[in-house]
């Protein structure tokens, strides 16, 4: 490989200054990037725990049913809609590509301890070079820092592709709008399979959104999510996909299931609203007379609540994030959208 140094007259000098060099690439790296002959720290991670969901009844005959056979997994619904008409919902996926799509998300810490050494052995080969053509300690600088750099971007793009963003330092959490517009396709027969049955019911904008947030709320179980599965990180968060044939997911994962669910329609517009241990949804609609709604660069987005089991519909939130929105702080809104 070339290093791209420049060699100088040899002396001991030289030789001690690149010895110093290295010295001082071992002992100057901040804690996000640290570089001392051991893997990293293992990450922290950011999840919505809260175990406050809403708490009233939830909808009447609910059922799921779901089948595993010749190599195809299918899952059905039957859940009652917010204007109480029971409609039927069905998804099929091979087993080989449900596993392939649980497999994408999250991370094995292997595979960050992976990248971290060959971060390690790149900077010793460019050790051993260096004591044998003397560069400049600045340029010896500089190639470990390419180095380091290269380590870091190769480490934050593989959390990126597994569905995480840094939050600051090394705290993680899972990236829903990301998450969200990479699953936007993936459920769109589930989208298809619900507009045929509320068009038939002449559903207008916001009896769809609430059969799918009833669907959501009420047929998918509120249950909080392991921070690891099958030795894989997932920060207590399941992809869109896996929350619906699993049939589970807490507050923030039935978010993202909604929103993937829901964005299938064009004109449909989201935000993720973040309060301290629990998630919910804004959709951009006129706010009816005593609907809850946040306003967001300029427009009106009613407020709904994923997490169930209660049987809540757009507009009408929990006691609990009302209390948060209305002290207005520790409030985080993002843009969930398919671009």
């Amino acid at each position: 490989m070339n290093m791209d140094l420049v060699p100088i007259k040899t002396s001991r000098w030289a030789t001690l200054a690149i010895i110093t060099a290295f010295i001082s690439l071992l002992l100057s790296a901040n804690s996000e990037d640290q570089f001392a002959g051991t893997a990293d720290a293992p990450l922290r991670v950011l999840t919505y725990e809260t175990t406050d969901s809403p708490g009233q009844a939830q909808a009447p005959n609910l059922f799921r049913k779901r089948t595993d056979k010749d190599g195809t997994v299918s899952v059905e619904y039957g859940f009652v809609t917010m204007r109480n008409d029971q409609l039927q919902l069905a998804f099929s996926i091979t087993e080989k590509q449900y596993e392939t799509y649980r497999q994408g998300f999250g991370y094995r810490q292997q595979e960050l301890d992976d990248l971290f050494n060959n971060q390690l052995q790149l900077l010793t080969e460019a050790h051993k070079v260096a004591l044998k053509t003397r560069p400049a300690p600045p340029k010896l600088q500089e190639t470990y820092a390419r180095i380091k750099e290269d380590y870091q971007n190769r480490r934050q793009e593989l959390l990126h592709i597994r569905g995480f963003r840094f939050l600051s330092g090394s705290v993680l959490t899972a990236d829903i709008p990301a998450i969200v517009r990479n699953n936007v396709a993936p459920l769109n027969p589930v989208a298809v399979s619900l507009a045929a049955s509320v068009n038939r019911l002449g559903y207008g904008p916001i009896d769809i959104i609430g059969a799918a947030l009833s669907l959501v709320q009420t047929a998918i179980v509120y249950a909080e999510l392991p921070l690891e599965v099958d030795g894989r990180v997932t920060a207590g968060y399941s992809p869109p996909m896996e929350v619906f044939i699993e049939g589970r997911g807490d507050c923030d994962a039935k978010s993202g299931l909604l929103a993937s669910i829901l964005l299938n329609w064009d004109k449909v517009r989201i935000i993720g609203v973040g309060i301290p241990g629990h998630y919910l949804l804004g959709v951009l609609q006129h706010p009816a007379r005593g609907d809850a709604f946040i306003e967001y660069e300029g427009m009106n987005y009613v407020l709904v609540e994923p997490a169930g089991p209660a049987w809540l519909p757009p507009g009408t939130i929990s006691d609990y994030s009302q209390k948060w929105l209305e002290a207005q702080e520790q409030i985080d809104i993002e843009a969930i959208t398919i671009n």
